[in-house]
């Protein structure tokens, strides 16, 4: 199951990666099995950490190690950005500066 696609975290959009940190612990060959899991450590609004495993899939044995932030985006924010819009302006503003879209 899909955790954006099936609504469970509040949203359907990508989240944006606002922290990534990786530990390796060991070097891979190109031609190797690999396993990679992750789980879902905590959901904080429109804030979701994780953590993943790789680990190689025939000896079981961990090569690295990592933990995300994913951020949903205000979209408001983003529109208002591509529009030029000050955060929060309202119809009325955005029709009397003419930068609005009708």
């Amino acid at each position: 199951m899909c955790l954006w696609t099936s609504g469970v975290l509040g949203f359907i959009t990508p989240g944006l990666t606002a922290r990534l940190e990786i530990d390796y612990r060991k070097k891979l060959r190109s031609d190797t099995v690999i396993l990679c899991t992750t789980d879902v450590e905590s959901i904080e609004g429109r804030k979701v950490w994780m953590r993943a495993h790789v680990s190689d899939g025939l000896t079981g044995e961990e090569c690295a190690s990592g933990r995300a932030l994913f951020v949903a985006p205000r979209w408001s924010r983003v529109v208002s950005g591509l529009l030029r819009l000050p955060h929060g302006a309202n119809d009325a503003t955005t029709k009397q500066s003419g930068t609005g879209v009708p």
